[in-house]
């Protein structure tokens, strides 16, 4: 079996890669920074950008078009320093481990790596096919070999991982890069967890969604991992392709209207395949709801308007697809992996802390 090395000379053409996305990047935000600055010339003034004829375009309705977008090449310019930033973190402490211990860097990644992997047996390819049979949708015999290989390259990356997590923390490290950060609004939604939380995790879902479905579990692992360090709000973000969504939505709402929201939210995900008129009324009867009450909710849609507030106020976000989470202001996008999630929350919680201790610092120094 093999381990995974990526020496400064195999770097080159990714390195030469994300430099040319960096410059473009940067180029990109200070283009935006200048026109900004010269548009906004008369402060506080709508500025007109284009003229056609008599007919005025300005700043503001340029804005509610853009604006998602900017958002989106803003988190683009992040992610794309924060790699930058750690590949060059990971040559410095892979080379500076390597001459502690006298060797070359290949040589010190092969020592490190090479001996600690294990063989990918049956049993675990099996075991991953039946965690993943829907998504893989083929026999066991036909991917086992293919299976084996990627728990194989999984196994190296994960240790890889983790050595290099290792160094870094031994040596030191600090992100001192910031990401881009929306201001949410999380007051009058459907929330788990304490308000005064140091993490607030604002989730754009939809009812239909199979990918939402999908990040449900992470979502539960993630609130019982942090508990109380964490508060989730929902906000709705119904897709005009999913024809149940909206009406889901609203279900889920009335719902809370009589305090039964979120067992209502879990019921929907429960079970993608049975949305509609009669599975909605099912559901209240199930959970014990006023049910005429929660049917003229329906019927009359009243918390219509709130949705389509949510939608827009997603759309303003830069928020494109579901599910689409903001925590503590910091997008992450689609159902991504545990681990995703982890990093932005511990990195918020490390944060708050140091805020803390800092303000505290400052109050016995007052006192």
């Amino acid at each position: 079996m093999g381990y995974i090395y990526r020496s400064k000379h195999a770097l080159i053409s990714s390195a030469q890669s994300v430099r040319s996305a960096i410059f473009l990047a940067t180029a990109l935000t200070v283009a935006i920074a200048l026109g900004a600055s010269a548009i906004r010339a008369n402060a506080g003034q709508d500025a007109v950008l284009a003229k056609i004829g008599d007919h005025e375009i300005t700043e503001q309705e340029v804005d509610k078009i853009a604006k998602p977008h900017m958002i989106s090449v803003e988190n683009e310019i992040y992610e794309i320093k924060r790699q930058a930033i750690i590949s060059l973190a990971d040559d410095y402490v892979i080379e500076q481990a390597a001459k502690r211990e006298h060797l070359s860097e290949a040589d010190y990644l092969k020592k490190k790596l090479s001996d600690k992997l294990q063989p990918v047996s049956e049993d675990q390819a099996r075991a991953y096919y039946n965690a993943h049979q829907s998504d893989i949708g083929q026999p066991f015999d036909k991917v086992k070999g293919a299976i084996i290989r990627y728990l194989e390259r999984k196994q190296v990356q994960d240790q890889r991982e983790a050595l290099l997590d290792s160094l870094r923390q031994e040596a030191g490290f600090k992100m001192m890069l910031q990401p881009p950060r929306a201001e949410v609004a999380t007051e009058g939604f459907p929330t788990l967890g304490p308000k005064d939380a140091p993490v607030t995790i604002v989730e754009f879902t939809d009812f239909q969604c199979p990918f939402c479905k999908r990040a449900e579990p992470t979502v539960k692992e993630l609130r019982e991992k942090y508990g109380d360090k964490v508060r989730l709000v929902h906000r709705d973000f119904p897709l005009p392709f999913h024809r149940q969504a909206l009406k889901a939505a609203v279900a889920a709402q009335c719902a809370g209207d009589q305090g039964r929201f979120w067992e209502y939210h879990d019921a929907l995900f429960a079970d993608q395949s049975k949305l509609g008129p009669d599975e909605f009324k099912a559901i209240a009867q199930k959970l014990g709801l006023d049910v005429p009450k929660f049917q003229s909710c329906v019927d009359k849609g009243e918390h219509l308007a709130q949705i389509k507030q949510d939608v827009q106020a997603g759309e303003a976000l830069g928020v494109d697809g579901t599910p689409a989470f903001f925590i503590n202001g910091v997008s992450l996008v689609g159902a991504q992996p545990l681990e995703k999630f982890e990093t932005v929350i511990n990195g918020e919680l490390t944060q708050n802390k140091a805020a803390s201790a800092s303000s505290q610092a400052q109050s016995s120094g007052k006192n």
